[in-house]
């Protein structure tokens, strides 16, 4: 049997498989330690866990596999908290985030703890890591981009903050709250596009690496008696238990993706809308995005506007997931999709009927010498143009300087100015 590694959000499988030769779990949770160990593979790695919604993996299951002889390691996550709490008991951490726990340079679990996306959203990160903003920071500081006093305010600012909630975008906005100079933001801001600071991710592929090296492995020699206490025996029964109930289900995915890859027509359209979707998650994966809960939130409302009953809530959920993963790669990507703006288009069946609406939107503009408008040119006030606009795209606006991102437009103003002209000739034809 291969070595067993529990991975999730902090290194992708695909880049994993490249560095190791390994059987890839997603994140463990109380339970799939003791369940791996009947696998008998020759080493458990634990990188990643969850946590919050469901119990967390047991240190009592741990020490029975150490017990047990098979060696158990642990680096930059959840991983690397647990080695640090057993190493004294022959669990072996990796890595700076071990290290830093191990050492009591760091004690909070929230110093590595992030929101991501489900299994089907490929554990995509939601949020930033602390100890990858505190390595960030330290490298940016280190490299001279900013001042030891930048980086001790920025990271105090960034702690305080709910773990979810962090993320190099809320650095930036804590800098400007805090005075820290616009200079040192945008050099900053520079440095963390060009570095993609990562402690845990880098920490992940040295174990990886290392273990790709280091094969075939020891058995563990115990140096401890483990002791099968009344909650470990009523423990392990449950689990048992759980694995053997095997899983009920009507008609599996398999069976769904069989039946439409012999259909025609619509039914086939929904496996060419199925490989967008894994396009979308894997270049967003490839590039190293984040999405924040705005975004998320957009989607979702967008969606429940047009919500049936066909899927599952946790579906749409995903469903959003995919929709606001595509709205920042199409900003991200927005130079590499002009030439096939209008193929898409054509597909469609619109590209005459929009080449033509926006051809003559531009002469309405440019004979009225409104080609960069204003509110006033409008008539309108900046509340009553967004709500115009969400009414009328169904897509929810709540500032400027968000949907500017969002549409890989260079400031708020470009989006206002596009947006205005978009009202003022909309005026026109609904009038016509």
């Amino acid at each position: 049997m291969q070595i067993i590694v529990f991975l999730g959000p902090t290194l992708s499988v695909r880049d994993a498989r490249l560095i190791l030769d390994a059987e890839y779990m997603p994140p463990a949770r109380a339970g799939d330690i003791y369940n791996a160990l009947s696998l008998d593979p020759h080493a458990l790695v634990l990188i990643d866990g969850l946590f919050d919604q469901v119990p967390s993996v047991w240190h009592k299951e741990i020490l029975f596999a150490l017990a047990n002889g098979f060696p158990v390691f642990g680096a930059s996550s959840m991983g690397a908290l647990r080695a640090a709490e057993l190493h004294a008991f022959g669990m072996r951490g990796f890595g700076h985030v071990f290290q830093a726990y191990r050492d009591g340079v760091l004690d909070d679990d929230d110093e590595v703890a992030i929101t991501h996306g489900s299994a089907a959203e490929r554990y995509v990160p939601l949020s930033e890591a602390m100890v990858n903003i505190r390595h960030g920071l330290a490298q940016a500081r280190k490299s001279l981009v900013i001042s030891e006093a930048t980086e001790v305010a920025l990271s105090t600012a960034v702690k305080r903050r709910f773990y979810p909630d962090r993320s190099w975008k809320a650095v930036f906005s804590d800098g400007a709250t805090l005075g820290v100079s616009a200079s040192e933001l945008v050099a900053l801001r520079e440095f963390v596009g060009r570095e993609q600071p990562n402690i845990k991710r880098d920490d992940a592929r040295g174990l990886l690496r290392w273990l790709a090296t280091s094969i075939p492995l020891e058995r563990n020699i115990p140096t401890f008696d483990f002791h099968a206490t009344a909650n470990w025996l009523d423990f392990s029964d449950r689990v048992k238990q759980l694995r053997a109930e095997p899983a009920q289900e009507d008609a599996t995915t398999e069976d769904l993706v069989r039946h439409l890859a012999i259909a025609s027509g619509n039914r086939a359209e929904s496996l060419r809308r199925a490989l967008f979707f894994e396009l979308v998650m894997a270049e967003f994966e490839r590039q190293n995005l984040t999405i924040d809960q705005r975004a998320l939130d957009e989607a979702q409302k967008y969606l429940n506007a047009i919500r049936s009953n066909a899927l599952e809530v946790d579906e749409w959920e995903q469903l959003g997931m995919v929709m606001a993963m595509t709205d920042r790669l199409v900003s991200a990507r927005l130079d590499q999709l002009m030439p096939f703006v209008r193929l898409a288009l054509g597909l469609d069946g619109h590209l005459a009927q929009t080449v033509e609406l926006v051809a003559r939107k531009r002469r309405y503009l440019m004979d009225r010498g409104l080609s960069n408008p204003t509110l006033t040119d409008g008539g309108v006030d900046l509340p009553t143009l967004l709500d115009w606009y969400e009414r009328r795209c169904g897509l929810a606006a709540p500032s400027p300087e968000h949907y500017a991102e969002r549409l890989g437009l260079p400031s708020a103003r470009s989006f206002l100015t596009e947006l205005l002209g978009q009202f003022i000739f909309a005026k026109v034809e609904d009038s016509s």
